[in-house]
């Protein structure tokens, strides 16, 4: 039996373990399953970050139906404090009591 000898990283490979170029070599069952796992975890990755995308786009829709309701909010409250002001004059008004107290001029 003839040997031939190849030096590869100072190893010496017999010529039935030498590999050859374009020879399909097929993946054991674990090494299948870890490319499974791996395919399935970006899957999942890709997923979650569409429906963050997703989450994020509805709170920027919350946050400006918010705003828009503060300021309409604020406008209601200035135009009962001028109808208020108008009706009764400036004063302080008590929340618990429901009195308003008239400023003295």
């Amino acid at each position: 039996m003839r040997y031939i000898c190849i030096y590869v990283n100072t190893t010496i490979m017999e010529p039935s373990k030498i590999p050859q170029i374009n020879t399909p070599i097929k993946f054991t069952e674990i090494e299948m399953g870890q490319i499974g796992d791996i395919k399935s975890r970006y899957t999942s990755n890709v997923m979650n970050f569409g429906q963050l995308f997703l989450q994020r786009k509805k709170l920027d829709e919350v946050e400006i139906t918010l705003l828009k309701e503060k300021s309409e909010l604020e406008t209601t409250e200035k135009e009962f404090l001028k109808n208020i002001i108008s009706k009764y004059g400036e004063g302080t008004f008590d929340p618990k009591t429901g009195l308003f107290t008239p400023k003295t001029k």
